[in-house]
């Protein structure tokens, strides 16, 4: 049986390479740096007190505010209204961009993953903090209110190994999450040791035949 900390995802090193070798798109380029990506799940989830778990969220957000220069934000499929239309405004006062879709051009969440100065995910989706830690950038996820107890156990274990920071790590210190890709600690990707074992497996179930 193979255990590994992440799960298998699209997001591969010559994806990021490439998407970092592109200039950075004006309205990207023009916010102020260090730029933190912003990645939004659903940080209500898991629980019925919505306007509890979206204040928990936004103020897990302001001890972000001193180390950004700004913020680039995307949410999800998941992601309620309600919360981005917080954040929009809890944000006001502080450089942003928040992509909503509509009228927005391309989805840049690749972008955002790979040109980022540091990524804070909710850690509500292991899917999308295994891609953060795909990037070698600093990866600081963002805990809801309530968490599934199997996520909340696999982001302790990044914590104690030192794949990931708690939001309180970064508070007012923009020097520390401004770094090339893999300065701070290398890619976390099992996806070819994953792809590599499945191989190996249905080699050995050829042959078995």
């Amino acid at each position: 049986m193979l255990t590994t900390l992440t799960a298998p995802h699209t997001i591969s090193a010559e994806i990021l390479s490439e998407l970092r070798s592109r200039p950075l798109p004006e309205h990207l380029h023009n916010l102020p740096a260090p730029h933190i990506g912003l990645i939004i799940g659903d940080p209500l989830s898991r629980t019925t007190k919505h306007a509890e778990a979206l204040q928990h969220f936004l103020t897990e957000v302001d001890k972000l505010t001193e180390a950004a220069g700004s913020f680039w934000i995307i949410g999800s499929r998941r992601t309620p209204p309600e919360v981005m239309e917080a954040l929009k405004q809890h944000l006001k006062n502080k450089p942003h961009w928040l992509w909503q879709g509509q009228g927005q051009g391309e989805n840049p969440y690749k972008l955002i993953l790979a040109r980022a100065d540091a990524l804070a995910v909710t850690a509500d989706s292991h899917n999308m903090v295994g891609e953060a830690l795909a990037t070698g950038s600093e990866v600081i996820p963002i805990t809801p209110l309530a968490i599934n107890p199997k996520l909340g156990r696999f982001i302790q274990k990044l914590k104690v190994d030192g794949y990931v920071k708690s939001p309180v790590d970064i508070t007012g210190k923009p020097q520390s999450i401004v770094s090339q890709p893999g300065q701070n600690r290398p890619p976390l990707d099992a996806t070819k040791e994953i792809a590599a074992a499945i191989r190996l497996k249905m080699a050995e179930h050829a042959k078995a035949l």
